[in-house]
Order: C-alpha cells, then structure tokens, then sequence
C-alpha cells in the first residue's frame, strides 16, 4: 500500500465487502488522505478507493479504460496462453506479444463461414496458411 501511494499516479483499489479484513486494512491506510468511495449495489458492498480527481465520468472512463486492457490480455492468453510463455529475453517477448497482436488482428478480419474461437480459427488456418495469407494479402 505505501508504494502505490508514493508512486502518485492514479490507481483505483476495489475490495469486496466479504473481505472484510483486507477491506478494512485499506480503508484506515487511505482514510486520512480523502480517497474514500463507496458503492453498494444489490446488497453487496464494494469499497473504491483511488485518486483520481474529478467525477464519476472520469472515473468511469478510467476503469473501462482498464477493463479494455485486460480484456485485450484474457484474448492473448486464451489464444496464445500468452502467460505461459517462458521467454527470458525482453526484447523477443516484447517482438513475440507484437506478433500475436498482429495474429490476433488478422483473426479478426478473416471471414469464416461459421462463428469459431479465435483458437479454433487459428488452427483452421494452420492446415492451410498460404490459403489464408492470399485470402488476407490479396495476394
């Protein structure tokens, strides 16, 4: 808790009600510095805490900036089990990540005739890949 609050960036910490201790723990820490939120919805209480100055539009555009970064991961890791990788050098997983960004990219704009995993596409492809770079390239 002390690094996120000497890093002063923006951060928002959400904690479920059933976790009640830990709920508590960050709730004394950022209690004095008036980083308090609290929403309860359907009877279920999340406390927010974060910095980020202004209103609920710009927090909002915060978390679904946040939410798309991670639904962009989940994407990578469920195609390519991203998270597994053992890659030590950083500038090969760095070219690696591109790479499977453009994969992703190319399984997005490929028409198949059915609706299939972006998984399954990718091992459609595989059984004829000179196929699909024509149909994609127009080559």
């Amino acid at each position: 808790m002390k690094k996120i609050g000497k890093k002063k960036d923006y951060f928002c910490i959400q904690v479920k009600g059933n976790q009640k201790t830990l709920k508590e723990d960050i709730e004394d820490y950022f209690a004095d510095k008036g980083f308090r939120r609290k929403w309860k919805k359907a009877g279920t209480e999340k406390v927010l805490q974060t910095n980020i100055a202004g209103g609920v539009e710009e927090f909002v555009r915060a978390v679904r900036r946040h939410w798309a970064i991670e639904s962009y991961h989940w994407i990578l890791n469920m195609t390519f089990r991203e998270d597994t990788s053992r890659t030590l050098n950083k500038n090969v997983a760095r070219n690696l990540n591109i790479l499977r960004k453009l994969a992703i990219s190319i399984l997005e704009e490929l028409p198949f005739r059915k609706k299939f995993s972006r998984r399954i596409k990718r091992y459609i492809i595989s059984l004829d890949v000179r196929k699909y770079l024509k149909l994609f390239f127009d080559i």
